[in-house]
């Protein structure tokens, strides 16, 4: 048999770097998804987090409620791989969204990317400080607005 260097016995060896997982929150219980955390892997969508917002064949999942320059994301699912922007705008039609370092204004155009049976995009951008009362996403295809839904401020 050959003898085990001491970086190889466990009692005597260092763990080079910490795991890339994390201890679970308290209460977590291995067979109940309503105990993952938001954004795990198989967790249950809290819908006080997430607004879903479905308009011909276009669905808009973004929070439910954001405050004046915090970052938002926003995942547009579509039945087809149409150019798609999006524009965050108040009621009286001022733009409040930051996207791609610019001004308040529309996105750049993406292709969604295709997921089985539907086409899925994202946007990462920012809520204006000016922003006031509560604010509509609209997603844009063909220079026309295809679906909007209702973001609120905190």
């Amino acid at each position: 048999m050959t003898p085990l260097l001491a970086s190889e016995n466990p009692s005597t060896s260092v763990e080079p770097k910490k795991e890339p997982w994390a201890q679970p929150e308290s209460g977590y219980l291995w067979y109940d998804r309503s105990t993952y955390a938001q954004g795990s892997y198989g967790a249950v969508v809290n819908e006080e987090q997430t607004h879903q917002q479905m308009n011909h064949d276009i669905q808009i999942l973004s929070p439910a409620a954001i405050a004046p320059k915090e970052n938002i994301q926003v995942k547009v699912r579509t039945a087809n791989a149409e150019s798609t922007k999006i524009a965050i705008v108040m009621a009286n039609g001022q733009h409040v969204g930051l996207f791609n370092g610019r001004p308040p204004g529309v996105s750049n155009a993406y292709i969604p990317k295709q997921y089985d049976d539907y086409y899925e995009c994202y946007f990462n951008g920012r809520i204006a400080r000016e922003a006031q009362g509560p604010l509509t996403i609209q997603v844009i295809q063909n220079n026309e607005t295809a679906a909007t839904a209702q973001l609120n401020l905190k």
